[in-house]
């Protein structure tokens, strides 16, 4: 690999990538565009909100109606689905299947890349939840009612 040492090398790097990168989502809103920078990329959604318009977006033709209750079960529905299955298959590599990325995921989301052959494009998600869990007990503690100690609950 040469050594990056502009905005231009950046975007050659990231648009000669060749392992498939895929952001999945309910929608494709998130990400639209990025495309044009990153070589392989796809988004993978449940409904496609540009009607086929919006190049490197995949959306299964079948699906199953269910009741989703959060994100992280469209994601997972997503990643089960027998289509994106196929398609995420069809794009691996010897080495990998590629590189997901999501909004929000959870443990069985990890699982379900593992079996995939997918790579989680962020720490573990057990990992990230204690983060989440710091952040909000500092935001909690800097409230006008509580004193400012991040580091401690109010008894």
């Amino acid at each position: 690999m040469n050594k990056i040492t502009s905005i231009a090398d950046v975007r050659r790097h990231f648009l000669n990538n060749k392992e498939p990168i895929y952001f999945i989502s309910a929608t494709n809103f998130n990400l639209l565009g990025i495309g044009d920078w990153v070589g392989s990329f796809r988004h993978i959604n449940y409904i496609d909100c540009f009607e086929g318009k919006q190049r490197n977006v995949f959306v299964p033709k079948q699906k199953f109606p269910r009741d989703f209750e959060s994100i992280e079960d469209i994601n997972n529905y997503l990643l089960e689905h027998k289509e994106v299955i196929d398609f995420i298959q069809s794009r691996a590599n010897s080495e990998s299947a590629g590189v997901a990325s999501f909004l929000m995921f959870d443990e069985h989301t990890e699982e379900i890349c593992e079996q995939l052959g997918l790579r989680v494009a962020f720490p573990p998600q057990n990992c990230a939840s204690g983060w989440i869990i710091k952040l909000r007990q500092c935001v909690l503690a800097t409230k006008p009612a509580c004193p400012a100690c991040p580091t401690c609950w109010p008894e």
